[in-house]
């Protein structure tokens, strides 16, 4: 009997012995790195609905007091300053817009910039010059939104509903439109929730369209680069403000990175040698997110348009009936 406990008590010092070992071996594994997940058919996985809502206050150029320093500069210090400010600023602006309801008081502080300005390139953060035909292309643009509506056509195309052209449509803005993206072999379709647009990217390899043909999106083709996707489009109708100066040789190129399992690294570099005195990009982190996507029927109860038009064709009509109503 004596013998049988000394062998359980072998036993049992063996097992507690190896159990330690392996729980040692265990804890001085280190962790395996994050890998970017792939589709079956081997392209980076980006699939799912992400948000960039926490750039929302970021500015597109460095801030006055961040001259000559670079964004790897910015100290978790300074970003974090930045997040709360942004935060209550966020917070008056929704309280101050939303008071008529009662919405008073609601918790807005959740706003977690990954950055202190968009301009990744060039290093200065600052957009490029803008050549002499940039300039005019800018100005004709400006013009146009200053002078009074006489018919639909004459509104800017955010208006009329039609769109906000690439990247506008990405852009992050207080309403915080989520974006999903679906993949399949041979094809990326990225759908924004803002004005209800989707983006359909063939990836296969096809050229693109003829020069002629030009749509408010651009054409866009798309190929994997490593762990990117990136995306050209060129073939642009219309003008939209981020790219009021560019001719009709513009070409953006985009850049979507898996840079951990919930967030999406972007970039969009806008090449037009006729607008700018050189290639520039913005960056930006885009979160996953299980905020839902939601239709955004602009033109349903959406009078915009009518109320624009009215509006100027009053102020037409003000100065005769001043006259007729005598001092």
């Amino acid at each position: 009997m004596v013998h049988g406990d000394n062998a359980f008590r072998a036993l049992t010092c063996s097992s507690v012995a190896l159990i330690i070992a392996l729980a040692s071996v265990a804890v001085a594994q280190p962790a395996r790195p994050w890998v970017v997940p792939r589709t079956p058919w081997g392209d980076p996985d980006l699939q799912g609905v992400y948000t960039n809502a926490d750039e929302f206050n970021v500015p597109l150029e460095k801030p006055a007091e961040f001259e000559g320093r670079l964004l790897s500069d910015v100290s978790p210090e300074e970003l974090a300053e930045f997040a709360r400010t942004s935060n209550e600023q966020r917070a008056r602006n929704f309280e101050r817009n939303n008071a008529f309801q009662g919405l008073t008081g609601v918790d807005l502080s959740n706003l977690r910039p990954s950055r202190r300005w968009l301009v990744a390139d060039p290093s200065a953060g600052r957009v490029p010059p803008l050549t002499a035909d940039g300039e005019r292309r800018r100005a004709e643009y400006e013009a146009s939104l200053a002078q009074p509506a006489d018919e639909p056509a004459s509104l800017n195309l955010w208006y009329r509903c039609i769109g906000l052209g690439v990247p506008g449509t990405m852009l992050p803005t207080q309403d915080g439109a989520p974006h999903r993206i679906f993949q399949a072999p041979g094809i990326i379709a990225i759908a924004h929730e803002r004005l209800h647009e989707t983006r359909v990217i063939p990836t296969d390899g096809r050229p693109h369209v003829a020069a002629e043909i030009r749509m408010y999106m651009g054409d866009a083709r798309g190929r994997c680069e490593g762990d990117s996707l990136v995306v050209e489009t060129s073939n642009f109708k219309g003008q939209f403000r981020t790219t009021a100066a560019a001719s009709e040789k513009l070409r953006i190129v985009e850049r979507l990175t898996p840079v951990a399992p919930d967030a999406l690294e972007w970039s969009v570099t806008f090449d037009d040698p006729s607008a700018w005195a050189t290639p520039w990009t913005i960056a930006m982190r885009l979160t996953r997110t299980t905020e839902a996507m939601f239709e955004d029927a602009c033109h349903e109860g959406n009078h915009t348009v009518r109320n624009i038009l009215s509006g100027a064709r009053a102020d037409e009509r003000a100065p005769a009936a001043a006259q007729g109503r005598g001092p």
